[in-house]
């Protein structure tokens, strides 16, 4: 008996009961339900391209028999005449696994395998198999949610300006009740814009339910940086780990940062993995629309998956295995917005023009403060220049038209346009970039502002490709 995502061994002695014959050929196969499922699924004609992908990854994923050599570097297998040796498997727990068989095909051929050229018989041993694979822990809920980018635009001000981290700062405010959420929080806030990642998460929310009548305990990774995984020796050592403990029937309520993505090409056909088929009918006829629209799902949720996973482990048996993020993990259109970084990106920032009296004044410095990364608070009747920074993340070269648009905040639309004794501006509130952005170009746009009275205003900013 299994549960779902665990891995156990055993082991099987095959005796050699001829006195003269070696068994210098040895080949193990293995036969199970879930395969057969899988495989039985994958000749239907009418299937997505996504279950496609789905149900050829998992055949070839894990397997869920398989023999594991005793020396990696030993020869082929040989059991000597009158002697027996010890052959150890592996099972791991998947869905629909029932029953299994181990066919152990031997005989004696005299010839290394690799020289082989003639045909040849063997005999055959079957090993039938028995198994139960119970659930551990499912997702029962996921959802992906925006996150500010102000906690990273604070940590790379502190940074910048020598200031100890948050972490280790006096916690005398924080109440006993909010203690174990301000130590689980704060060393992931204090990580945020340190990366390559500078400013851009999202938050991705599971709620996993223990189904095991144990309490489990698990642990869930998010890893920042992709880039970096690849030159370390371990890719999740630098991630943050989630530890809690479910009991049996509850759910709890994991709550992780994850680096929002660009995908250069979201529509690209799905690829099919060691299929022979040249294309796939899927069996609900989609306008070009919804097929745009699943691929673009698609390629999201797989890049989604490679920054998480999770384990499970009951404490008081020893066992341990894998969550099975796969099967829990469904986005929709509002958590691909939550968690994509647009084609293009847009920045701000303002400073205040100087003059030679205001040079010499040691309040000068102040007449703009910073408070976020998209916020800032300015002194009234001081002219300054509105920065608005357009990256170009596409590969493409793009023909753009920006437009500007002040107004009050959190007022009525016709309340909000009326600036004339609010706020002034000089320039055009609409232009074109010449020339056009190139591929992954950086271009800056200025405008001059003066606030006339005390308020909160906002800036909109939109960007058309006229091309």
């Amino acid at each position: 008996m299994l549960l779902e995502g665990e891995s156990t061994s055993f082991q099987i002695t095959i005796h050699n009961s001829s006195t003269v014959a070696v068994a210098d050929f040895l080949l193990f196969t293995f036969q199970d339900s879930a395969t057969t499922q899988i495989q039985d699924a994958l000749a239907g004609r009418e299937i997505s391209p996504t279950e496609l992908y789905e149900l050829q990854l998992q055949l070839a994923g894990t397997p869920s028999l398989k023999w594991v050599p005793e020396d990696s570097g030993s020869s082929e297998p040989k059991i000597a005449p009158g002697a027996s040796s010890t052959f150890t498997f592996k099972v791991f727990g998947k869905p629909g696994l029932l029953s299994g068989v181990i066919q152990v095909d031997y005989a004696y051929v005299d010839t290394p395998r690799s020289k082989m050229r003639e045909k040849f018989y063997t005999r055959q041993l079957r090993y039938p198999l028995s198994l139960t694979v119970n659930g551990a822990i499912e997702i029962s809920r996921c959802n992906v949610l925006p996150f500010t980018a102000d906690f990273a635009w604070a940590n790379q001000q502190r940074v910048e300006s020598g200031l100890p981290s948050p972490r280790n700062r006096s916690r005398s405010g924080t109440t006993t009740t909010s203690l174990r959420d301000y130590d689980q929080l704060m060393p992931l806030l204090s990580r945020l814009g340190l990366g390559s990642h500078s400013s851009g998460h999202c938050l991705l929310v599971l709620d996993l339910c223990n189904v095991w009548p144990n309490p489990l305990s698990i642990s869930i990774q998010a890893r920042e940086s992709l880039t970096e995984a690849i030159s370390s020796m371990d890719p999740w050592q630098r991630a943050y780990t989630v530890h809690e403990l479910l009991q049996p029937s509850h759910i709890s309520r994991v709550v992780l940062l994850l680096p929002r993505v660009f995908i250069r090409d979201p529509h690209s056909p799905i690829p099919m993995i060691g299929s022979q088929r040249q294309f796939v009918v899927s069996a609900s006829k989609l306008s070009a629309e919804g097929e745009s629209a699943n691929r673009g799902t698609f390629w999201y949720r797989e890049e989604l998956l490679k920054y998480v996973r999770g384990t499970w482990r009951d404490e008081s048996t020893g066992r341990g295995g894998e969550i099975n993020l796969r099967k829990g993990i469904r986005l929709s259109a509002r958590m691909i917005d939550a968690m994509k970084t647009e084609e293009i990106e847009i920045d701000f920032s303002i400073r205040a023009l100087k003059d030679s009296k205001s040079q010499s004044e040691p309040t000068a410095k102040v007449r703009v403060r910073q408070t976020g990364r998209a916020h800032f608070v300015l002194q009234v009747n001081i002219f300054s220049t509105l920065t608005v920074k357009i990256h170009n993340n596409s590969s493409d070269s793009v023909h753009l038209l920006l437009r500007l648009q002040p107004s009050l905040r959190n007022q009525p639309h016709n309340i909000a346009l009326d600036l004339s004794k609010r706020i002034a501006w000089t320039g055009m509130l609409q232009r074109a970039l010449h020339p056009p952005l190139e591929a992954g170009e950086i271009r800056e746009a200025e405008l001059g502002i003066v606030a006339l009275c005390e308020g909160y205003f906002e800036v909109g900013v939109t960007v058309v490709d006229v091309r």
